[in-house]
Order: structure tokens, then sequence, then C-alpha cells
């Protein structure tokens, strides 16, 4: 996972330089689906890494750890993380997006180099 995060972070991100990057939460991916089908929010395999099928890219279901600890593993250490809510005006019953308003949609990650 980390060839190209790890020559970004050593070439391009100083001693004291903040990464910031936003991605789907990996605890919460397909939410709107299965809120949908079942009207709450269901997962599988949280433990198993795999691709998700999407209709431009093919996204990669990783652990919350895994994530957490790249950044160990590239002399990062977390400064913020926020997993912010969908505001309950924007949210609509019905295409699924009022489970954004409980559960979060993306995981928000500051690190800063050492």
């Amino acid at each position: 996972m980390s060839s190209p995060l790890r020559r970004f972070t050593t070439t391009s991100l100083a001693p004291g330089g903040v990464f910031v990057f936003s991605i789907n939460h990996p605890c919460f991916e397909q939410l709107a689906p299965t809120w949908r089908q079942h009207g709450e929010y269901r997962i599988r395999e949280y433990l198993r890494e795999y691709p998700i099928e999407q209709t431009h890219a093919p996204d990669f279901h990783r652990t919350l750890s895994t994530y957490l600890n790249e950044l160990t593993r590239l002399d990062c250490r977390l400064r913020e993380l926020d997993e912010p809510g969908l505001d309950p005006a924007a949210a609509s019953p019905s295409d699924g997006t009022e489970a954004y308003v409980e559960l979060p949609n993306f995981l928000l990650v500051a690190a800063e180099r050492r």
C-alpha cells in the first residue's frame, strides 16, 4: 500500500510538514445502499482487504488501523482526525443520504512528518 505514499512523504514532505487527506470512511463504506435496503447499516468482512467496484475506478477497503499504522511507518504523527456527518438539511430519505447524518461518510486525517 505504501510505495507511492512513501515516495511522496520522503521526497515532498519536509520534516514538520503536514499531510492532509480524506478517504471514504473505512468503517462505513457503501453506507447508503445498505441503509436503503435494510433501514440500517450492515457490514461484512471488515477485517479483510478487498476491492470495491465503482463506476469509474475501483476503491479498496482497508481497516482504519491499516491507514493509521501506515502513517506511523511513514514517520508521521497524527495531528487531527475528523469524521464529519452530513447536515440534516441536506439529507433525503428517498436516496439513503439520511444515513450520513448519523454515520460519517468520510474520514479526514492530518498527519505531520517527524
